[in-house]
């Protein structure tokens, strides 16, 4: 079941990524029931904060992905970079930090390198194990210049 709720001309609503990006949707809200669907973002404003966003359904060798409102230039053009298997920008505040996650049927492995020359900090949408550290992380993770982690998370 899908319902829709009109934004207004200069109305926004938040979207809050699974992998801790963040970004917003213009002209329209979909009131979406996830189903057996991933939910890749969920809406982090108005009366439908908490509800799905951002759909992920694979059957078989397809796929569809499907937007709950018009997002942003930038998410958009980065979700389709990923779908096509390129790079993902980090998240807004996390210059110089690379992320991409990657999706197998019992976990998700989240990569990031800060290609920077300074540290960075880095939102995380969930916790996870560390693999590389072995540590527990949630929240937040500070990434040292040059530093690299990858995040396991069970789906």
């Amino acid at each position: 079941m899908v319902d829709v709720a009109p934004l207004q001309p200069a109305q926004t609503v938040e979207v809050a990524w699974a992998d801790g990006r963040r970004s917003t949707g213009t002209h329209w809200l979909d009131v979406i029931e996830p189903g057996d669907g991933e939910v890749l973002a969920r809406y982090d404003s108005t009366a439908w904060a908490g509800r799905p966003a951002v759909l992920d359904k694979r059957v078989g060798a397809g796929r569809a992905v499907y937007l709950g409102t018009r997002l942003d230039d930038a998410t958009l053009r980065g979700l389709l970079a990923g779908l096509r298997g390129e790079p993902e920008a980090g998240p807004p505040g996390a210059a110089g930090v690379e992320r991409v996650v990657r999706r197998a049927a019992t976990a998700s492995y989240e990569f990031l390198i800060n290609h920077a020359g300074r540290p960075a900090e880095v939102r995380l949408a969930a916790a996870g194990l560390d693999l590389l550290s072995g540590a527990t992380v949630g929240g937040r993770l500070e990434l040292p210049p040059e530093g690299v982690a990858i995040i396991r998370r069970a789906t």
